[in-house]
C-alpha cells in the first residue's frame, strides 16, 4: 500500500497520480512518516490560526486599556481643574464637577489596568503554544473568560469567541498536538 506524500491520500500500489490531490509521483512509494509530515503540518497550521487570534486578542486589550486609561487621566486632569477654578469662587456647581470627574476616572482606571494587565495574560498564550497547547485549550475552553472579556472588552471577546469556536472544531488535531508536545516534552 502507498500513501501520497502531498496529501496523505491511501492509494493502490499501482497508482502512479494521487485520486485525492493529482500529485504525480514516479516510483515514489510515500511511507507512513510521510502521512506523519502531513499531518505536522496540519497541526502547525491549527496552531499559527490559534496564535494569530492571540495576537489579535493581545492587540484589542492593549488599545482598548491605553484608551480608557487616557480617558480616565482625562477626566481626572479636568476634576483636578473645575477643582482648582472653585477655589475662591462661590460657584458651587464647579466643585461638584470637579468631584464628578474625578470619580469617572478612578472607576475607569481599574478597567484600563484589568485590559492592560489582559495583554501579558494573551503573550503568555502566544509563547506557550508551540510548546504545550493544554493551558491554551484550558483558556479557550473557558466560558468564564468568555463572560470577563464581556465586561471588561468586548472586542477583544471577539477574538476570544473565534479561539472558543475554533477549539471545539478541532479537538482531534489538538489531542495529537497536545501528544506529541508532551512525547516531545518527556
Amino acid at each position: 500500500m502507498k500513501y501520497c506524500v502531498k496529501c496523505g491520500q491511501q492509494l493502490s500500489d499501482e497508482a502512479r497520480f494521487c485520486d485525492k490531490c493529482g500529485y504525480a509521483f514516479e516510483n515514489v512509494n510515500a511511507e507512513p512518516a510521510d502521512v506523519d509530515r502531513t499531518l505536522m503540518l496540519e497541526e502547525k497550521e491549527c496552531l499559527d490560526k490559534f496564535y494569530r487570534f492571540f495576537k489579535y486578542e493581545r492587540l484589542a486589550w492593549k488599545i482598548v486599556g491605553i484608551v480608557i486609561l487616557a480617558f480616565s487621566i482625562f477626566f481626572i486632569g479636568f476634576g483636578l481643574l473645575f477643582l482648582l477654578a472653585s477655589i475662591g469662587t462661590e460657584e458651587a456647581f464647579l466643585a461638584g464637577f470637579s468631584g464628578i470627574y474625578i470619580l469617572e476616572g478612578l472607576l475607569f482606571l481599574p478597567i484600563a489596568i484589568i485590559n492592560l494587565k489582559m495583554v501579558g495574560k494573551a503573550e503568555y498564550y502566544m509563547n506557550v503554544i508551540y510548546k504545550d497547547a493544554r493551558p491554551v485549550v484550558v483558556r479557550c475552553n473557558s466560558i468564564g473568560m468568555l463572560v470577563f472579556s464581556y465586561f471588561f472588552n468586548t472586542i477583544a471577546m471577539a477574538f476570544i469567541i473565534v479561539n472558543f469556536v475554533f477549539n471545539k472544531t478541532n479537538k482531534q488535531i489538538l489531542a495529537r498536538v497536545i501528544e506529541r508536545q508532551q512525547s516531545i516534552n518527556q
